[in-house]
């Protein structure tokens, strides 16, 4: 998941098994591929009286922040990551925490950030992933720490503080939390400060400063810090300026500058870094102009463009790019116009116009 203070309004986290419609401003629908329900003959759920704020997907369970800051959670739960106190895996949404302002699930667990700015982890406390200090599991929604203003979330976890400190925890095998060591880190560590946005990709790290320079660290063996080489880093390094955006995807990575031009770096083995080639980048590549915001997959990459206009690139086997086909596209593809917001699973894409309907593709 990535935060940018300065310009992700709405944040919407997608994984392989959901697909979702809005249907209405008060009523949410959703289509849940788990082995039980036909994608081709949708369930429908409906939240009343609500508008949708968040959707947040991981590879087996979905969550819904609606307007009043109520959290709703469903899929699968055998380590009790909805929240709900129990492990038994839901087809229908169940209420999980209020106040909630966004949120964040993964495989084993979920965080999520409430109105006061705390955060709040359930599920699988792996490696310290809580930040707690221990390694006990929850079923419920935990207290964490205080003065929280966005959360990012993989094998680790980074949190940028009300003033905007950056602080990191969890797994460390590749350097990721960035305070020079592998070690796991059980509680928060501070890394750095006057962060405005991050992102966790999958054992490393990206941060950019109230300046606009972008930094990086952690697994580096397919160039994905950007800095030109191939050698992981256990503290932040400088990889470029006029950053605005940034997205860490599982082995790329994606910016957007100042200017409104994407750069892209990192794996490049099914084309997701749109430059035409399956060669691997060490060091930040022009890819397209007057972009406003990018998400990435591991190995696919969708962008909207100023106008609204949603492009495309890389692995499509799953049809996940949404132009139609499942021929991967080595540079960027036109898939449709009135885009607001997209994102990116395992294969899969969610898109939102700008009449507030939700489209879905692939899987």
């Amino acid at each position: 998941m990535t935060y940018s203070k300065n310009r992700m309004k709405l944040i919407i986290i997608c994984g392989i098994v959901l697909m979702v419609a809005i249907i209405s401003t008060v009523d949410i629908t959703v289509l849940i591929n788990q082995g039980q329900v036909n994608p081709l003959s949708p369930d429908t759920i409906t939240i009343q009286d609500t508008q949708r704020v968040t959707v947040a997907a991981d590879f087996h369970n979905s969550m819904v922040v609606t307007s009043d800051g109520s959290l709703w959670a469903w899929g699968w739960n055998e380590f009790g990551h909805l929240g709900d106190g129990t492990t038994r895996n839901r087809h229908r949404p169940v209420r999980v925490l209020d106040s909630v302002v966004s949120v964040s699930p993964m495989l084993y667990y979920t965080m999520a950030i409430r109105a006061d700015n705390s955060l709040w982890a359930w599920g699988v406390n792996a490696n310290g992933i809580f930040g707690d200090g221990t390694t006990t599991d929850h079923r419920r929604p935990a207290h964490v720490i205080d003065g929280v203003i966005a959360v990012s979330t993989s094998s680790h976890v980074m949190v940028i503080r009300s003033d905007n400190s950056l602080w990191t925890w969890g797994g460390n095998r590749r350097g990721q939390i960035g305070n020079n060591t592998t070690i796991n880190q059980y509680e928060p560590v501070h890394i750095m400060d006057d962060v405005v946005a991050i992102s966790a990709g999958s054992g490393f790290s990206m941060a950019v400063k109230s300046d606009e320079s972008l930094w990086g660290w952690g697994w580096n063996e397919f160039g994905q810090l950007g800095d030109g080489t191939t050698i992981n880093r256990y503290s932040p390094v400088h990889i470029m300026n006029d950053v605005v955006y940034v997205y860490a995807g599982i082995r790329h990575t994606v910016v957007i500058t100042a200017d409104g031009n994407l750069w892209a770096w990192g794996e490049n083995a099914y084309g997701q870094l749109g430059d035409g080639t399956t060669i691997n980048r060490y060091a930040p590549i022009h890819i397209l102009d007057d972009v406003v915001t990018v998400s990435a997959d591991s190995r696919h990459t969708m962008a909207i463009k100023s106008g609204g206009s949603l492009w495309a690139w890389g692995a499509n086997s799953n049809g996940g790019l949404g132009d139609g086909t499942t021929i991967n596209k080595y540079t960027p593809v036109h898939i449709m116009d009135d885009v607001v917001a997209v994102s990116t699973g395992n294969g899969y894409t969610l898109a939102v116009k700008s009449d507030g309907t939700l489209w879905a593709c692939a899987y």
